[in-house]
């Protein structure tokens, strides 16, 4: 616990043997003396110095939270780029190419993506990405209120900064990626159905790296790997989205918003 500890408090005790992990690069000596054996007034005296000592800290915890949360948003940012252009982008250049790389190239491309965002940026804010994960989150107690903003400002933000990185360096084919639900053979409670699946499955196997604390390591293989087997088994029945920033970024700039609301 103390080794994962952004920082640790040494209250004074010097003995290597018997505090052995006090010896580490978070700790901080405050050397606070012994109180036993020592009278009232001055168990007191140190009481009142360890509370203010205390306090400082608190305060600074406080002001670093606006640092911590340009971290967040920065990471968020970084991720939720490189996923929706690697989702969006693969598509396109498949369109390009006349569909011959086809569905397997689009899976593999994105659980790459995913797979590195969530080793990259998995530490500092859980790898949303995605503005389903992050309601999740919410619901679960896992982030506040108030961060819901921040995380679905960077999510929706740069999803369409990705989706205009496709537009001007990719290609505008396929709609810029955007999610198409397959309605020439399934009804629309089917594909609505099958994109809650999907979502569900993606936002189980977050929470098990998540209550794993990531899974032995494998954390990006396991979150990427389910992204991939979504696309790969039933993006020809919904788009396989799982995410609201994936679906309104393409279909925002190219237009295409006949299907958005499913998304």
């Amino acid at each position: 616990m103390i080794r994962s500890a952004a920082r640790s408090v040494n209250m004074g005790c010097m003995d290597r043997i018997e505090c052995p992990l006090l010896f580490l690069n978070n700790s901080i000596d405050w050397g606070i003396e012994d109180p036993k054996g020592r009278p009232l007034e001055k168990v007191r005296e140190i009481r009142d110095k360890i509370e203010r000592r205390v306090k400082r800290s608190l305060l600074k915890t406080s002001n670093s939270r606006l640092t911590s949360s340009q971290k967040v948003f920065l990471a968020e940012l970084a991720g939720t780029f490189v996923v929706v252009l690697f989702a969006t982008g693969s598509v396109v250049i498949d369109a390009k190419m006349g569909w011959a790389l086809g569905l397997s190239f689009v899976a593999a491309v994105l659980f790459a993506g995913v797979a590195l965002m969530v080793y990259a940026f998995g530490k500092v804010l859980m790898a949303h990405f995605n503005p389903a994960v992050t309601l999740g989150f919410l619901v679960s107690g896992h982030i506040k209120k108030s961060q819901v903003p921040v995380y679905l400002g960077a999510e929706i933000t740069n999803a369409l900064l990705a989706s205009l990185f496709v537009m001007y360096f990719v290609g505008a084919e396929a709609n810029l990626g955007a999610n198409v639900p397959n309605y020439s053979f399934f009804p629309l409670p089917v594909i609505f159905g099958v994109e809650i699946l999907v979502t569900a499955f993606l936002m189980a196997v977050i929470f098990a790296v998540v209550y794993t604390k990531g899974l032995k390591g494998l954390s990006g293989v396991a979150i990427g790997g389910m992204v991939d087997l979504d696309i790969f088994f039933f993006s020809f029945i919904s788009g396989a989205s799982m995410s609201p920033a994936r679906s309104l970024a393409p279909a925002l700039l190219s237009g295409a918003m006949g299907d958005l609301l499913l998304y």
